[in-house]
């Protein structure tokens, strides 16, 4: 699959199978992330975790779930079987989101390759970046926080090929 078949392709998966992705993909997905880019190339301000553990996976959306209030999906996590929980050096803001943005990228294009599908979640992590019990049970190492979180699966139902839009965002030439 070329690149653009790729991004026609990839879309945001809010239901899975539940059947854990096996080893060749998850070394895709994970070779993925390595190859992204990050400030100033600076790779020891980011950390991945695997996670797919489901009690782990239970707890990390009871939080969620608690710390939203009721409010949003009953399944914030939307049955994704496997997470890819992207940590960041706290302090560094700017560069943690830009840093964790460009890794889940690059593994939701590599999951749409697969024929996988993928999630991009911001209000997960930003909960469990509120306990630091749970953190340490997500593996984030001290000093960092859980930035994005990538949910990857197989999708419950076939994701079609998008149409490419054009003309959504300002182009100017100069």
């Amino acid at each position: 699959m070329d690149v653009m078949e790729a991004i026609a392709q990839r879309q945001s998966c809010r239901n899975f199978t539940g059947e854990k992705i096996g080893e060749r993909e998850l070394h895709v997905l994970l070779q993925a992330a390595q190859a992204a880019p990050v400030a100033y190339g600076d790779y020891s301000g980011v950390h991945i975790a695997v996670l797919q553990d489901p009690a782990l996976l239970e707890r990390l959306e009871q939080y969620a779930r608690e710390e939203f209030g009721g409010e949003g999906p009953g399944r914030p996590l939307h049955t994704a079987p496997t997470l890819l929980s992207i940590s960041c050096r706290a302090g560094e803001e700017a560069a943690a989101w830009a840093n964790a943005s460009c890794i889940a990228e690059n593994v939701m294009l590599a999951a749409a390759g697969l024929g996988l599908g993928s999630l991009y979640l911001m209000g997960v992590p930003a909960a469990a970046q509120k306990n630091r019990e749970l953190c340490r049970a997500l593996a984030v190492p001290e000093g960092f926080a859980p930035y994005v979180m990538v949910g990857v699966g197989r999708p419950a139902a076939p994701q079609p090929r998008r149409a490419l839009p054009s003309g959504r965002i300002a182009v100017d030439f100069r």
